[in-house]
C-alpha cells in the first residue's frame, strides 16, 4: 500500500513501520526514491524499538520530496511499505 504525507518546509516529520509476525530480527533498510538513506547524515534519525523502527528528517527541505520506502528483509523474503513524502512552502497554508 502507498501512503502519502505532507509536511512544510523546515518542519520534521517522521515515519515508521512495526514488523508485526516476526520472532527474530529483521533489519530495516530505508530508501529514498529506490536508493539507500544515508543513515550517517544528521539530516536523519533512525530509531528501533524491538519490532517498531522509525525514521525521521529533521528539518524538510524541498530536496526530500519523493518517494520513501522501509523494507525488511530476512532469509525467508521481504517486505516493503512505501509513502511519498510531499513539502509544502508556508505560502501553501
Amino acid at each position: 500500500m502507498h501512503r502519502k504525507s505532507h509536511t512544510y518546509l523546515f518542519f520534521c516529520c517522521f515515519f515508521d513501520c512495526v514488523i508485526l509476525k516476526c520472532f527474530f530480527y529483521f533489519p530495516v533498510t530505508w530508501l529514498k526514491d529506490g536508493k539507500a538513506v544515508d543513515t550517517s547524515s544528521s539530516m536523519y534519525t533512525f530509531e528501533q524499538d524491538k519490532k517498531k523502527f522509525k525514521f525521521s528528517i529533521k528539518k524538510c527541505t524541498a530536496s526530500d520530496v519523493g518517494q520513501y520506502t522501509a523494507k525488511a528483509e530476512g532469509k525467508k523474503g521481504e517486505t516493503v511499505a512505501a509513502f511519498a513524502l510531499n513539502v509544502c512552502s508556508p505560502a501553501d497554508l
